[in-house]
């Protein structure tokens, strides 16, 4: 049987299953059954016409004494077709002691094994092919079964051997038998198991009904469909799982419900920490907003007097320069640098307010990227120059690319800035490199480094590598959050590589708005 066949049986119901099992079990068993019958009926049949075989050839033997004994062939004639007229016989053949056909007649045979007839004595089964069986007898003198023809015979104790007999006896009767008898058997078997198939379908569908239907209602509960109680009913087995199923449905039944509520219950949950979150978002982002105009506004208000001062400061220094007075110079001058110095601290936390501003806007422009990074240098190089610092500034032979200038100059100032802050002695170097639609602008110094887990939050506002009160660098941690916001917003972005005393380089990747125009 094929896989194809395999799955197309073991796809139908287990009552059909079983049906067909027991089918093909009955047909089996019905057709051993006849053949086994029609063979012993065979075997009978078989043996009773070799008897009679053996019976008619003993018969001619003992009516061809005559015929052989005076050599007549018209003796022998009327004695062979005695023979014949017995039903099957085709061939009868009478020869003498030298094996000397005396008369023959019927169907002929293609020769015969002399050898054979030496040996025989009374009549023998000498041969047995598909179609005939083949009988030989030797015909003696004297012979007592002879009757009263014995009386005529020359008395010889040693029966004298006048000659033999053969005949050749068809075995179409038994064939014919063999068939009628395997075909009534076979008949009469069906017959019977036909009965018997119809009474075990009854009983079967009787015995499986439950189960399809319980095989039913599972599938239904397989599918998610509501599934109704199956009824216990049919034998004892499948009563059990009836009522097992019935229970399994009734725990699924009480499982579902408890879902039911818990869903309804966290949903509920679910949508009142949705309106705590929203609000609580709404709050911070309102005091996001407050801290941002807050921060603007005092800085301004802050910026503004300091501005004074350090105009009022930067005139009585001219005043003190001109009347000469030398020696109070110096402590104007250091008020003119801490005024400064809080001036750029004031500066920073306004820009940092501006770039967390909702409504920051791009202002996209042809920028001469050698006039921002001049502006740069100039911006940082006092601190530079006061930590001993040598600035190497590459533009990348890049002329002009379109971008917000303002934006590019900010991040150019705080990331030159915190390399001159953190070097002392040592190199910075800015490059600048063209990819078509990409800018990338590379920061590198030879200053104090840092460390994996510093590089984690030094673009976090207000955080600082070292942010003790005894800390070496000052400053208020804005820069780095100013230069990531505002890659942000032109939609590019910044990263950093450096490691403890070995410097560190920033990489900024800025895509250049309408590169089209873009001249070298």
């Amino acid at each position: 049987m094929s896989a194809l066949n395999y799955r197309k049986f073991y796809s139908l119901s287990f009552s059909n299953q079983l049906f067909l099992f027991f089918t093909a079990g009955v047909l089996a068993l019905s057709i051993s059954a006849s053949l086994v019958t029609a063979l012993f009926a065979r075997n009978e049949v078989r043996n009773m016409l070799i008897t009679e075989g053996v019976k008619i050839t003993d018969n001619l033997a003992s009516q061809s004494v005559l015929a052989l004994l005076y050599a007549s062939e018209e003796t022998a004639k009327d004695v062979a077709r005695s023979s014949l007229a017995f039903p099957g016989v085709s061939y009868v053949m009478m020869l003498d002691r030298e094996l000397t056909p005396l008369y023959e007649e019927g169907e002929g045979i293609e020769g015969y094994d002399k050898a054979v007839f030496e040996h025989v004595r009374t009549g023998s089964l000498i041969n047995e092919t598909n179609t005939a069986w083949h009988f030989a007898a030797a015909v003696l003198t004297a012979d007592s079964n002879e009757g009263d023809l014995g009386a005529i015979y020359p008395v010889n104790p040693d029966q004298e051997l006048l000659g033999y007999v053969y005949v050749s006896v068809k075995k179409d009767a038994l064939h014919r038998l063999e068939t009628i008898t395997f075909a009534n058997n076979l008949a009469t078997a069906l017959l019977f198991a036909s009965v018997l198939l119809v009474i075990l379908h009854i009983i079967l569908k009787k015995i499986t009904r439950p189960l399809d239907v319980l095989s039913q209602l599972m599938g239904q509960a397989e599918k998610g469909h509501e599934v109704t109680y199956a009824k216990p009913e049919g034998p004892e087995e499948i009563v059990r799982i009836a009522r097992a199923f019935n229970s399994m449905i009734e725990a699924i039944r009480e499982r579902d419900r408890r879902l039911r509520e818990h869903n309804i219950t966290l949903e509920a949950q679910v949508a009142l920490r949705t309106r705590e979150l929203v609000q609580a978002r709404d709050m911070a982002l309102e005091a996001s907003r407050n801290k941002s105009e807050f921060l603007a506004n005092m800085s301004h208000e802050l910026r503004t007097p300091l501005q004074a001062i350090i105009g009022y400061a930067d005139m009585v220094l001219e005043a003190l320069r001109d009347e000469h007075l030398l020696e109070h110079s110096d402590d104007v001058e250091r008020i003119m640098h801490n005024a400064n110095h809080l001036l750029n601290l004031i500066n920073t936390i306004l820009d940092f307010a501006k770039s967390e501003s909702a409504s920051l806007e791009v202002n996209v422009a042809k920028v001469d990227l050698k006039q921002v990074l001049a502006k740069a240098e100039q911006a940082v190089r006092p601190i530079a120059d006061a930590n001993g610092n040598v600035m190497e500034i590459d533009s990348g032979g890049i002329k002009e690319l379109c971008t917000d200038g303002s934006k590019l100059l900010h991040i150019l100032i705080n990331l030159m800035g915190n390399a001159a802050k953190f070097t002392q002695n040592g190199h910075i170097s800015i490059h600048c490199v063209n990819y078509g639609s990409e800018f990338l602008l590379t920061v590198a110094d030879t200053g104090v480094g840092m460390s994996l887990e510093d590089q984690k939050v030094i673009f976090e506002p207000f955080r600082q590598v070292d942010g003790s009160e005894t800390r070496k660098f000052h400053g208020t941690g804005l820069g780095l959050a100013i230069v990531k916001r505002y890659c942000q917003v032109l939609g590019g972005s910044v990263e950093v590589e450096s490691a403890p005393n070995q410097g560190a380089v920033f990489k900024v990747r800025v895509p250049i708005l309408g590169a089209e125009h873009l001249t070298k």
